[in-house]
């Protein structure tokens, strides 16, 4: 599967009842999916470490080209500067294709750097991660 066709959405409607709204906006996306690990070590492990995941932790990090008029930037500019939260899927391909899957979350966004490089375009580097939210994060596989 390429790249260019994992989509980033966010939920313009309610967690209930989602609208989902594809952000085209998006230069590279890394989504770090991690287990947290717990020491399992007992002395009838040969002298060798044994661990057990525990919690997983999800990170989101992408860029989006600085455009005044893009509705997605405003809406991730607000979210952070009001330390809001956003719903978000990140899909493998389209929302609408059966068998698309991917991981949906209410998220913050923990940073918004800003480039302005000499030779290039202004950017916004995004980081999001999980928050606090009566709907935890999900894995989603359209049916």
């Amino acid at each position: 599967m390429l790249g260019l066709s994992a989509k980033l959405y966010r939920n313009t409607g309610t967690y209930g009842t989602p609208t989902w709204t594809l952000v085209n906006n998006v230069t590279d996306l890394t989504g770090n999916d991690s287990m947290e690990e717990a020491d399992a070590s007992t002395r009838g492990d040969g002298g060798f470490a044994a661990s057990e995941p525990t919690l997983r932790a999800l990170e989101l990090s992408f860029g989006m080209i600085n455009k005044p008029a893009d509705t997605d930037v405003a809406a991730f500019l607000a979210a952070y500067i009001a330390r809001t939260s956003l719903d978000i899927a990140v899909m493998d391909g389209l929302m609408a294709t059966v068998g698309s899957k991917g991981v949906r979350a209410r998220y913050k966004i923990h940073q918004f750097p800003r480039a302005q490089e000499l030779r290039g375009v202004q950017t916004f580097d995004v980081m999001l991660k999980p928050c606090v939210d009566a709907n935890p994060p999900v894995d989603m596989t359209i049916s």
